[in-house]
């Protein structure tokens, strides 16, 4: 149900400059969007060879805010996002989460932390 709903409609403005910044560190094609992982969760960006996954968490949707925390939706995303991250961790994946904020106003430090977490991922760390 997540996938058709996520492949009903057009990537969101973080995914978007999340795509430009995965284009710049590992040229275009060499990554996946909206890529479905262990048959479990449809991830914004992927690069497997790596075993490596960005996401664009929405600063609403994923409680950035403390107090958006406080709506029963938010808190569903955010324990999902932990539940996420858990079994990402446990089967050898890295995973990297950019806010919606960080994307839209310093892509720069996105794509030095996009560089970084995958430089860490080719050399075992």
């Amino acid at each position: 149900m997540q996938r058709d709903h996520l492949a009903s409609r057009g990537p969101t403005r973080p995914e978007l400059a999340l795509y430009v910044l995965m284009d710049d560190v590992f040229g275009e094609g060499n990554w996946a969007p909206q890529h479905l992982i262990f048959d479990k969760w449809t991830v914004d960006a992927c690069v497997p060879a790596m075993r490596l996954v960005v996401q664009a968490d929405g600063d609403y949707w994923h409680g950035r805010n403390p107090e958006d925390r406080e709506s029963p939706l938010v808190a569903k995303n955010m324990a999902n996002d932990a539940r996420q991250a858990a079994y990402l961790d446990r089967a050898g994946w890295r995973l990297l989460r950019l806010w919606e904020y960080e994307l839209l106003h310093d892509p720069d430090r996105c794509r030095e932390r996009i560089a970084a977490t995958a430089s860490e991922a080719r050399a075992g760390r």
